[in-house]
């Protein structure tokens, strides 16, 4: 019996670690591609394609952002004054679309920084 809860308990704990998210910097990203991440950096600008579909460029300005967080099915308060001023936080897994890197945020626990709002 000791050995199967021993197994039980390995196998849970494996799992929990392979699902852990990790916090990695801004240029490092391209290694991460597949991988749930935290990351921390700035917001430089956005484009507002409807009320519940966003495009938050990070690290730089559109087109040369180095990661762009699509934000959908949420309503998602952009405020102006913290472009370009406050690091803010995005989960979420990195994947490749077009030769860009993006992060798809369908959560309001996936963004923080921002205000968030129904």
């Amino acid at each position: 019996m000791k050995p199967y809860l021993l197994l039980a308990f390995l196998v849970m704990l494996l799992a929990c670690k392979a699902s852990a998210q990790q916090e990695v910097d801004l240029k490092d990203i391209k290694k991460h591609i597949g991988q749930e991440v935290t990351i921390y950096d700035t917001v430089y600008d956005y484009k507002m394609v409807s009320r519940t579909y966003k495009e938050l460029f990070v690290g730089a300005r559109y087109p040369n952002q180095k990661l762009t967080v699509v934000i959908k099915g949420t309503n998602l308060k952009i405020d102006q004054s913290l472009l370009k001023k406050h690091l803010c936080g995005f989960k979420g897994v990195v994947t490749l679309h077009d030769g860009r890197l993006d992060i798809l945020a369908t959560e309001r626990g996936q963004v923080f920084g921002f205000e968030t709002s129904e």
